[in-house]
């Protein structure tokens, strides 16, 4: 799930990610991980890049 949010009157994008087989509102929050980056585009980029890391760390434990 990504979102916009201010911190300290600075726009950020917050990135979550979660295990399945629940959506977000059922997953217990110590089961999710959270980041921020800057909203731009950049900031998307690195988001992207974030989750896919996330992603082959968890492929490979399987």
């Amino acid at each position: 799930m990504l979102h916009q949010e201010t911190v300290e009157e600075e726009k950020k994008l917050q990135v979550y990610l979660w295990p399945e087989p629940f959506c977000f509102e059922a997953t217990p929050e110590e089961k999710k991980i959270s980041e921020l980056f800057p909203f731009s585009e950049e900031g998307m980029e690195q988001a992207i890049d974030w989750m896919n890391e996330r992603y082959e760390l968890v492929r490979y434990r399987e």
